[in-house]
């Protein structure tokens, strides 16, 4: 299959999978809900992530990573494999324990995360299709028990890696909503998913890359 089928294909999943203005997440309890607004073009977009995990670094870091596993839905729906096209996304939000001093949320250029959001395609079939938006913003946090909610403000994503997919958004402001259910195990596998999605589609050598 020719490179030009499957970027055509993933990119009309991706824009299904983000249709136009947000949503409240409500009471869900491992959920998230973002709006982008792609800077060159103006549209909106709303990403739903189906589930949301947390974890606590040994320094006060916060971990949080959300989920959306369209291949997996397809796998449940149709009683068989996931089919080719379907599109797996994973975002990384990296929240410093002390942001710097006199950061303050109404400011524009506050930051104390960074954000790291990977769009999967090919369904484990073929070359590994990839797409990563890369940036920072500023997260106000708050936490129950296992339960840490999160808002996100004034963030800025920007395309870093593209094999193979389409890019429907390209620099974007990202605003939203996460609820994330503490679960260091489930990050620590997520994130090394990542690691190797990234390094497969990439060629880069697995072995000399940080960890996650």
């Amino acid at each position: 299959m020719s490179q030009t089928q499957p970027r055509s294909r993933a990119c009309r999943i991706l824009l299904v999978t983000l249709p136009l203005l947000a949503m409240a997440l409500g009471c869900s309890e491992n959920r998230g809900s973002l709006t982008l607004t792609s800077r060159e073009n103006h549209q909106r977009y709303r990403q739903e992530f189906e589930q949301a995990f947390a974890r606590r670094s040994s320094v006060g870091d916060l971990d949080v990573v959300l989920l959306d596993d369209a291949a997996a839905r397809v796998a449940d729906e149709a009683g068989a494999s996931p089919a080719s096209a379907a599109i797996r996304q994973i975002m990384h939000i990296h929240v410093l324990y002390q942001p710097m001093r006199g950061t303050k949320a109404d400011n524009p250029s506050a930051t104390n995360a960074s954000i790291h959001w990977y769009v999967f395609g090919g369904g484990g079939r073929g070359p590994a299709e990839v797409l990563e938006y890369s940036g920072a913003g500023f997260v106000k946090l708050d936490s129950a028990g296992k339960t840490v909610k999160l808002e996100v403000r004034n963030a800025t994503l920007k395309p870093m890696i593209n094999q193979g997919l389409n890019d429907p958004i390209g620099p974007a402001n990202l605003r939203g909503a996460v609820v994330a259910r503490t679960n260091a195990a489930r990050v620590k596998e997520l994130l090394a998913e990542v690691k190797t999605e990234v390094a497969y589609a990439s060629g880069r050598d697995l072995a000399a890359s940080p960890n996650p």
